[in-house]
């Protein structure tokens, strides 16, 4: 092999085999004697660009020392340098950034730390040891990864987008056959709807358990004064047991408990609809009057049930509160002596019309604060 040919040669620093046998430049910059040391030096470090000898380690305790890295890794050989990054907050000046980079002189030994300091135990954590790689093919791996994810949920967007646009389709084709077969019933159970509308009607003035969302007309019922709201029962108490305790007093339509919407646990009340007013008011008299009604070994109280708008009307003028004036009104009297008292005894009559004159001045200035 010439001069020029030996001057030429190049490592491949993807051959295991070239890199084990490979030996790097002392401490002191030199190469060792021989052909491999006659490799330009610039030459040398470009074609070992990748550093496969230079290992990073993760997750170490903040209070690591670099001290403490330099003893650990002597154990496995020879190394270059150790760079331990300070951490960037200013609250912590005195703590490492988690990390550090190890850079051994040969390759085995780097391999052997690599293996045996993986996820072993440093000042209480576990650490992970890694061949480290150059910041361009970092951040180059790292764009297309954050890349990679965003086309990832581009694309599941897009599906559930797609799933939701067939769920309508397909809904929209079943409320078409529910639509056609309803117009098939539709003449077949005319009668038995009007019926039934007319007994039970909108039921606007009590919570039912399926609402409509379409606008209730007014109930006709509690417009007849024929409705009465019942509470103060057990939460045990059923529909059933509410219109069997009740029926003695006459035909009842319907009796309905109020249910939370959620739970469907019972409020404790419910509604009653009679066929007649007079049925109602026997009712009302029943539990108003001693000893009452009882239903489930608890007494009952009930009214008159009212429509929701009434209902709303009332409740909203409860919630007003009434201005309560915090101020001592109680010593204006402090100083009034009212005639025909003990206290007015011996007082003379023009005494008597200076203090009440001062009376009234004061409770004018009550009223009005610029007087």
């Amino acid at each position: 092999m010439s001069t020029r040919q030996r001057s030429l040669y190049k490592i491949d620093t993807n051959n295991d085999n070239e890199m084990e046998n490979l030996e790097l430049p002392i401490a002191s910059g030199k190469f060792i004697a021989g052909e491999m040391g006659k490799i330009d030096r610039r030459k040398y470090f470009q074609d070992a660009k990748r550093k496969g000898w230079r290992l990073i380690m993760r997750n170490i305790a903040f209070n690591t020392k670099k001290e403490d890295l330099q003893i650990l890794c002597s154990k496995f050989g020879r190394f270059t340098e150790i760079v331990l990054p300070s951490c960037k907050d200013p609250r912590y000046p005195q703590s490492c950034a988690g990390f550090a980079f190890i850079q051994f002189n040969d390759r085995k030994d780097a391999k052997n730390a690599m293996q045996s300091l993986n996820m072993s135990e440093i000042n209480g954590r576990k650490v992970a040891v890694d061949w480290a790689i150059d910041k361009d093919t970092y951040e180059s791996a790292n764009f297309e990864e954050k890349k990679m994810e965003k086309e990832m949920k581009r694309i599941k967007v897009m599906s559930s987008e797609a799933k939701v646009d067939i769920g309508k389709t397909s809904d929209s084709s079943k409320g078409n056959e529910i639509e056609d077969e309803n117009e098939e019933s539709a003449s077949e159970g005319h009668n038995e709807d009007e019926i039934e509308s007319d007994k039970i009607g909108s039921d606007e003035g009590f919570p039912t358990r399926k609402q409509n969302k379409c606008e209730s007309r007014p109930n006709e019922a509690i417009q007849q004064h024929r409705v009465v709201f019942v509470r103060n029962m057990t939460y045990e108490t059923t529909d059933e047991m509410l219109k069997e305790a009740l029926s003695k007093f006459g035909q009842i339509e319907l009796a309905i408990i109020c249910r939370y919407a959620d739970s469907e646990h019972s409020k404790g009340s419910g509604f009653v609809y009679f066929e007649s007013k007079n049925d109602a008011d026997t009712c009302l008299d029943a539990i108003t009057t001693d000893p009452g009604v009882m239903i489930d070994g608890r007494r009952i109280y009930g009214h008159r049930a009212l429509s929701r708008n009434d209902a709303a009307a009332i409740e909203k003028e409860n919630l007003k509160k009434k201005i309560k004036d915090k101020r001592n009104l109680h010593l204006l009297r402090v100083g009034i002596v009212r005639a025909g008292t003990a206290a007015a005894k011996g007082m003379s009559e023009m005494d008597a019309k200076k203090r009440a004159k001062l009376a009234l001045t004061a409770k004018a200035k009550l009223r009005n604060l610029h007087i």
